[in-house]
């Protein structure tokens, strides 16, 4: 293409081959291409539950709390807890997710089911103010579990991942007898 253009412009053109292979090649990166490579500092942030008191026989509640053990507030983060379908009958009639603490349904709460387990989803963005206070605990929501009976002694898989918060993979202890 340069030659063609120096054949039209004139043979000084190909001197500049060199000028601007070098300009893209060599440039340092700006405006958009610019990126900062420090590493962002992360937490630990983790999902525990503590058991409510409830005089409902047939279902058993949890309160879900986020702690963070580390000197960095959670942001703009992701949590992901699977609650099998053998806890929840396919037949409940209430909601497995109870009453929210923090957030709204469809923004920050998402609930997925599927044949082998129901996957709830709390996510949060820059913008939405949410946030796990350096050294702090967090109430987010009720977890319900319809159709079972005390005591209840389960374990569940969450992650937990994305903004401030250090990839995490963990395990929840749900236990109906709360211990000191």
């Amino acid at each position: 293409m340069m030659f063609g253009l120096a054949a039209i412009v004139g043979p000084w053109i190909i001197a500049l081959v060199p000028v601007v292979a070098g300009l893209f090649l060599l440039a340092p990166p700006i405006g958009i291409y610019k990126h900062d490579e420090t590493p962002t500092r992360r937490t630990d942030v983790r999902l525990e539950a503590v058991a409510i008191d409830d005089e409902s026989a047939n279902t058993i509640r949890f309160q879900l709390l986020l702690t963070n053990a580390g000197n960095v507030p959670a942001t703009a983060f992701r949590v992901r807890l699977l609650v099998p379908q053998k806890l929840v009958p396919t037949s409940a009639s209430s909601r497995v997710l109870g009453p929210l603490s923090i957030g709204e349904h469809g923004r920050n709460w998402f609930v997925d089911a599927t044949h082998d387990a129901i996957a709830i989803t709390f996510r949060t963005g820059v913008s939405d103010g949410i946030c796990c206070p350096p050294g702090g605990r967090l109430e987010i929501a009720t977890l319900n579990l319809p159709g079972q009976t005390k005591p209840l002694n389960a374990v569940l898989d969450y992650q937990v991942s994305g903004g401030s918060a250090a990839p995490n993979l963990g395990r929840l202890r749900l236990s109906s007898v709360n211990t000191p």
